[in-house]
């Protein structure tokens, strides 16, 4: 967890945002305090990129099952309920690399934290095996058979794949608190 606190001198020019929590400053000297505490998952981001980090979750808890098969299952019930773009589903295995990039940048800083943690470097290697496996599939190849597979459920992937990826966006809705 982050505090992160910007405040006011006695003259009213704001400080840096990232101030220490640990300075030994009076409180005599703040004149206003602003904060936020972060816990290190404050971000907005797009439906799609979440399906990816769900899918890496997938991933973890389903070592054995191919990536390009486990996003094809979940498709076939995702898509029942919520309709994706094409540009959506095209950007998906790259949403899926980024969250696996994630995980390997994120690992590595905490590694260099606790080198002696076999769990994180475990986490790390794995997320390097999944992101060589989706990386060395072609977009094409996903499609066909994310298709085969919402085929064989009965699902034709056209009639659940909407063309307007702006009237999506329109009617998501988020829960930010501005």
């Amino acid at each position: 967890m982050n505090i992160i606190v910007n405040f006011a001198d006695e003259n009213g020019q704001l400080q840096d945002l990232a101030c220490s929590t640990k300075e030994t400053k009076s409180e005599s000297d703040v004149k206003k305090k602003y904060g936020v505490i972060d816990f290190a998952d404050m971000a907005y981001s797009c439906y799609i990129f979440e399906i990816g980090r769900v899918l890496m979750s997938f991933m973890k808890d389903l070592p054995g099952l191919d990536p390009r098969y486990l996003v094809g299952y979940f498709l076939s019930g995702y898509l029942r309920h919520r309709k994706l773009s094409k540009e959506e589903l095209d950007l998906l295995p790259d949403c899926i690399n980024g969250v696996l990039c994630q995980c390997i940048v994120i690992g590595d800083r905490d590694f260099r934290k606790h080198p002696k943690d076999a769990n994180l470097r475990t986490k790390i290697e794995f997320a390097w095996s999944q992101l060589y496996k989706v990386k060395s599939v072609s977009l094409q190849d996903f499609h066909d058979i994310w298709g085969s597979i919402l085929q064989q459920d009965g699902i034709h992937e056209q009639s659940l794949v909407h063309d307007d990826i702006q009237s999506d966006i329109r009617t998501q809705n988020t829960d930010v608190i501005v």
